[in-house]
């Protein structure tokens, strides 16, 4: 399962505007950290994931914005060390 696929399932929840999926390799747990205006249910995004994936985060963080690099795209490694920390 690539992590892409993953991002590509979250868009089809509802409310969720920009995500990023990284592996936690230290935790073994997939990180899914998403923009959105308000929380989404962890509940609710199981059952989205379960539904379409055999492989699906179990750490879900939200944020009003994700940040970009200088290029305009998501820095994901700026996302991977700001919520490695909080993952369990």
């Amino acid at each position: 399962m690539e992590l892409e696929e993953i991002e590509k399932a979250a868009f089809s929840i509802e409310g969720i505007k920009n995500v990023c999926v990284f592996f936690a390799e230290e935790k073994n747990r997939i990180v899914m950290v998403y923009s959105a205006e308000k929380e989404i249910d962890k509940k609710t995004l199981l059952t989205a994931m379960r539904n379409k994936l055999a492989v699906f985060p179990t750490e879900y963080f939200r944020t009003d914005e994700l940040p970009c690099n200088n290029s305009g795209k998501i820095d994901r490694k700026k996302i991977k060390e700001t919520y490695i920390c909080r993952v369990i």
